[in-house]
């Protein structure tokens, strides 16, 4: 029988591997995380279907990182992306996946900051 704290480990396993490879996303094959559930609770465990796609989904953000895309969206045999929340990456994401009054202004003040920085003007371009 698989627990919701099983689906907490697994989330917990991953966000040790961003935190030890310092990353703010990284993609998995999705298969990943039903072997590690299944590691947890047992071969008995179930690892597929749409309640496990959710509560494996909640336990991620319970740990403060996103799934896209969501599980439920993605093949069997298909990759999705783990991003850690708070981040520009995350925050480009959430602003992209949910369109609302502000989000057009949030959007493309997210995409500004990521622009590379112009030179002076009143710099020279050249050596010497």
């Amino acid at each position: 029988m698989t627990k919701k704290d099983d689906f907490r480990q697994v989330a917990r396993t991953i966000k040790r591997e961003l935190d030890d490879s310092r990353l703010a996303f990284k993609t998995y094959h999705r298969d990943r995380f039903g072997t590690e559930l299944k590691a947890r609770a047992g071969a008995g465990a179930h690892s597929k279907g749409a309640v496990t796609d959710a509560e494996m989904e909640a336990a991620f953000m319970q740990e403060g990182l996103l799934i896209y895309p969501p599980l439920a969206d993605t093949e069997r045999d298909g990759y999705t992306r783990v991003f850690r929340s708070g981040t520009v990456v995350a925050s480009i994401l959430n602003a992209l996946r949910f369109p609302g009054g502000g989000s057009d202004s949030e959007l493309g003040s997210l995409l500004w900051r990521l622009r590379p920085p112009r030179p002076d003007a009143g710099e020279s371009q050249t050596d010497g």
